[in-house]
């Protein structure tokens, strides 16, 4: 364990020495950006400005979550959803990508509020009509999406089991390093396509989700965290 532990500190230091290369936010920026370009190529006007009413409700939803004002955050959710049964009209794909958002934005919110069953189940959902868009037509960039989906997944499944939140962070460093067979979560099998994400999502991406191992393996046993480090250490 100590050569790996060296490996570890080493890799620390370095990180020390320099200052990262691209703000994740940034990054998230940007691919919000090129899936907003994609998308308004593809679907009709009326839908897309629907799909920006969702959007903004969604986000103004999530911003009330995260303040703590969940009923505000349920009823803007709620106003959203309307939206979308009123628009008989809406195009499948378009419906989908709507969904795909708001099942993971309805996702946070039942974990703040503790409802950890219900925060697994619609993350699941928000995967599944990730993959759908991926199969039927053709958007490979929601690798990235589904990747953060699974980052969001580990705070759910920590506050179970920190153990299976780990090994969760490490399949989704696997796939960020290459392995594309390496599935996050097994529940969603399907390979994630990354050769439409840039290098600098990758990198913020990484950092994320390495700097939340981090924080678990600080909130475990020793033994444990000596366990669970041991399959991560790849990754140092």
């Amino acid at each position: 364990m100590y050569p790996q532990l060296v490996v570890a500190l080493d890799a620390y230091r370095d990180c020390l020495r320099h200052s990262p290369r691209f703000p994740p936010t940034a990054s998230a920026d940007a691919f919000g950006r090129k899936l907003h370009g994609t998308i308004s190529a593809r679907i009709s006007s009326d839908d897309f400005l629907l799909l920006n009413k969702c959007s903004i409700a969604r986000n103004d939803g999530l911003c009330a979550a995260r303040q703590g004002r969940s009923t505000e955050a349920g009823q803007l959710f709620h106003d959203c959803r309307a939206m979308l049964d009123a628009a008989a009209w809406l195009m499948p794909e378009s419906r989908m990508l709507a969904l795909a958002f708001l099942r993971a934005a309805e996702a946070y919110v039942a974990y703040r509020r503790g409802e950890t069953e219900q925060a697994r189940a619609l993350v699941y959902e928000a995967m599944r009509f990730d993959v759908a868009l991926e199969m039927s037509y053709g958007y490979t960039m929601l690798g990235a999406h589904r990747l953060q989906l699974a980052h969001n997944l580990m705070k759910v499944v920590a506050s179970s089991n920190l153990g299976d939140a780990v090994k969760l962070g490490i399949r989704v460093l696997n796939v960020l390093e290459g392995d594309a067979m390496s599935w996050p979560v097994p529940e969603v099998a399907d390979p994630i396509d990354l050769e439409d994400a840039s290098l600098d999502l990758l990198v913020a991406m990484a950092s994320t989700i390495v700097g939340e191992v981090a924080v678990l393996l600080a909130g475990v046993d020793v033994e444990q965290a000596r366990q669970l480090f041991s399959e991560a250490v790849i990754h140092a």
